[in-house]
């Protein structure tokens, strides 16, 4: 209830339980007696567009029809076709300004990739970082729209089995030919702490050739540590095939993540092949191995001088970017010395970033501090300004002003 700032939760759940995680959630009866009926559904859409050329005077009607088609094959499992899909109605993306070398990340909008989306999910924690699966390769080339003729997809669990398949053709249009792109994963939960998955890739969205790529995971996961704290471990490798460079087509990772209230914990190390290439996926840095630890120190105060705070979070995230051959691109150490959460509702935060671009040369390599100050009232949304993705209160933007100075 956001006027009253109150959240209800399970009865009886820790500081520790997060709201994703359903090992802590309860078991709820009486529903044995519900049915799903004949479990179709068809969604039809139709265009109409009445041209009018004033100069010759003629007048056409353009027109434009498509749907989607679903059939619930269990009530956990569904199987969707689609016909000519429209995006229209999507929600357009936010405006952002690439100051670096590298690709930015946009999230998916449309509603037909989103539903789902979490089954093709891979590894423990990977972000933006590489996604073998990146939906928007799909239907979007070089900035432009590329229509989809039909397609089809299966969603959903099967008892220890996640199955999540897409299958879809596009139209030629502006140099881009007709093309078949496939993705696929799947997962085993070999018991309640330990997933296995792989997940697979087919098709070049440029219609240029041939790629695909094949990945396997692990993740395991517990609420019980040391009797009630979080703690997971992922591990994941992939290889690209096809058309992509002679050099290392292969990548792996593994993360180590406490997550808790008090402790927030984790250390990550990720390698990429320079001709990793997955063509439906997004991996922004190839040919880099990067590094990473997070130290995040969250106490409640007691009553007293500190009594208006609801939650502190010092924080201390360093990062690095090294090349193949050990040699550095880039580092950066995120540090939050005064962070808090009021019990007003408000977060207050100071930050230090001192980080650096990378050079070939050493004594050239440009480096910078940045200093940023994120005030939100207690309408807002608190952001964690840290290198993840998420944060204690959610990832909405909050009113901020920064300054960077920069030397050698």
């Amino acid at each position: 209830m956001a006027r009253n700032r109150l959240t209800l939760r399970w009865a009886a759940t820790t500081l520790d339980s997060r709201l994703d995680d359903l090992s802590r959630a309860g078991l709820l009866e009486g529903t044995a007696s519900l049915k799903q009926g004949l479990g179709l559904s068809v969604v039809p859409y139709a265009l109409a567009n009445l041209v009018h050329d004033r100069l010759s005077g003629a007048r056409f009607l353009k027109g434009q029809f498509g749907g989607d088609v679903r059939y619930s094959f269990t009530p956990q499992l569904d199987g969707i076709v689609t016909v000519n899909p429209d995006f229209a109605e999507t929600e357009v993306d936010t405006r952002q300004i690439n100051l670096t070398r590298f690709p930015l990340f946009f999230p998916e909008k449309r509603a037909f990739f989103l539903e789902g989306s979490n089954l093709f999910q891979f590894g423990l924690g990977l972000g933006s970082d590489f996604i073998p699966f990146y939906s928007r390769r799909v239907g979007l080339y070089a900035g432009s729209l590329v229509p989809i003729d039909a397609g089809a997809k299966v969603l959903g669990q099967a008892g220890r089995w996640g199955i999540a398949a897409l299958d879809l053709e596009t139209r030629a249009t502006g140099g881009v030919p007709r093309t078949n792109l496939f993705a696929g994963r799947i997962t085993y939960d070999a018991d309640s702490h330990l997933r296995l998955g792989t997940i697979g890739t087919s098709g070049d969205p440029s219609g240029g050739g041939s790629n695909s790529l094949g990945g396997l995971d692990a993740v395991w996961r517990t609420s019980e540590f040391q009797g009630d704290k979080n703690f997971f471990v992922g591990v994941w490798g992939a290889l690209s095939a096809g058309d992509v460079g002679s050099g290392q087509r292969s990548g792996f990772g593994i993360k180590i993540d406490y997550p808790n209230d008090l402790w927030d914990v984790n250390l990550r190390f990720q390698e990429y092949g320079d001709s990793l290439d997955p063509a439906l996926g997004f991996l922004p840095r190839p040919g880099t191995r990067q590094y990473g630890v997070s130290i995040d120190y969250q106490p409640r105060p007691e009553p007293g001088f500190f009594g208006w705070v609801q939650q502190h979070f010092f924080q201390l995230e360093p990062t690095l970017v090294t090349d193949l051959h050990g040699e550095i691109q880039s580092w950066r150490v995120f540090t939050a010395p005064f962070n808090v959460r009021t019990k007003s509702g408000e977060h207050l935060e100071l930050d230090w970033i001192p980080n650096s671009s990378g050079s070939t040369v050493p004594s050239r390599s440009p480096r910078a501090w940045s200093f940023r100050s994120a005030p939100t009232t207690s309408s807002g949304s608190m952001r964690r300004r840290s290198p993840r993705t998420t944060g204690p209160g959610g990832s909405a933007p909050s009113p901020s002003w920064e300054s960077s100075s920069r030397g050698t």
